[in-house]
């Protein structure tokens, strides 16, 4: 009985330490090849341009960010995102703002309230023409969706006050460009794409968007970047139209995983 039990011990420990030497043997499960990369960022927003409306006269504006900010009536959204994979890239672009503010007419005859909110969401598709660990030049294609809400609500005497007014348009844009980066150092980098798109394929005649960006990596993780970014409208849909562009600094920062 006794060699019975040793003889089916030794058997055990010998098959254990077989499967011990296979599982060391084996490789590691593959770390996926995909690498994200979520960026917030902060854009002190300048707007000029002109604007018409029916068979009115073209009225030019040119609004500054401390006036922005005064009006608006929650943090604005701003990210950027993107999927790689070697070449292969998908990434996207969010705005979200919602401002409001009261104007007097002369005289005080009556007063309006006006809100705007205003929702850009761009998705590329990308692939790299040049392309290493330390730098890549991609070519992109995808779509801008665009959507405004404007509310006018009037108040005071006489026959306009009470009423209100309000449009809203949502339209789809074509977007082709380049995007880039490149490592500077083992810690800085540069940043930037130059799109174009619209091409009086919905309401925009052309649209356009410009950033570059220098960054600081902190770990393989996290980093900052600051830089510059101008951004064009040129839309136009029935009796309405508006030519405006968007620019300013930025800042923001990096998540990868």
């Amino acid at each position: 009985m006794l060699k019975k039990l040793a003889l089916a011990t030794v058997t055990l420990c010998g098959l254990t330490g077989l499967a011990n030497a296979a599982d060391l043997a084996s490789p590691p499960p593959a770390e996926s090849d995909w690498i994200f990369t979520l960026a917030p960022y902060g854009w002190a927003i300048g707007v000029n341009g002109s604007v018409q409306v029916g068979n009115s006269r073209t009225a030019d504006f040119n609004v500054g960010f401390s006036d922005i900010l005064k009006a608006l009536d929650a943090p604005p959204v701003m990210m950027v995102g993107q999927a790689r994979n070697g070449r292969f890239s998908i990434g996207g672009d969010l705005i979200w703002s919602k401002l409001s503010d009261n104007v007097q007419t002369p005289r005080d005859l009556f007063a309006v309230d006006g809100s705007l909110e205003m929702t850009s969401l761009t998705g590329v598709g990308g692939y790299s023409l040049l392309y290493d660990d330390s730098y890549n030049l991609d070519v992109v294609a995808g779509a801008r969706m665009w959507s405004f809400d404007i509310g006018l609500d009037v108040k005071g005497p006489g026959p306009l006050p009470g009423k209100s007014f309000g449009r809203s348009d949502t339209w789809l844009d074509p977007v082709v460009g380049l995007k880039g980066h490149t490592a500077i150092s083992p810690n800085f980098y540069l940043d930037g794409w130059a799109l174009i798109g619209g091409f009086n394929v919905s309401n925009d005649k052309l649209m356009w968007d410009v950033m570059g960006t220098v960054g600081y990596k902190f770990n393989e993780t996290f980093s900052m970047t600051a830089g510059y970014r101008g951004m064009g409208l040129d839309y136009s849909k029935k009796n309405a139209s508006i030519d405006a562009t968007f620019s300013g600094p930025l800042i923001g920062a990096v998540f990868k995983f």
